[in-house]
């Protein structure tokens, strides 16, 4: 996979963004994806070379990732485009919602024409 392949796949730009001020395990991920996107999208920059996983000095059991020289020079690129990013999304996730909320008020405007109608 190329970078460019990679950053449009879901979540792979947060997953780099949440890496921006230093390590997390797993778990401290907070985003807005499945737990098994999550694990694909940290392979994936693995593989890419844009992250690396180190073992937890405190907890030996424990990984964290952290962006490698690489990752740190993409995530200078993608503050660029960060804000208008997360702010594009946002808009797009409100109206998905607005989206869901038109459809249902157009199903029961034809409901309740169909019961007016005695179909």
């Amino acid at each position: 996979m190329k970078e460019d392949e990679f950053l449009r796949r879901k979540g792979s730009i947060e997953v780099l963004c949440e890496l921006e001020e230093g390590g997390k395990s797993f778990n401290e991920f907070r985003l807005d994806i499945s737990p098994n996107t999550l694990s694909s999208r940290l392979k994936e920059a693995l593989d890419l070379g844009l992250i690396e996983q180190r073992i937890c000095r405190e907890e030996r059991t424990k990984v964290k990732y952290y962006p490698t020289d690489k990752g740190k020079e993409l995530l200078k690129a993608i503050k660029s485009i960060k804000d208008n990013y997360f702010r594009l999304k946002e808009d797009v996730k409100r109206l998905e919602e607005e989206i869901k909320r038109k459809k249902k008020e157009l199903e029961k405007l034809v409901s309740s024409l169909c019961e007016q109608r005695g179909v």
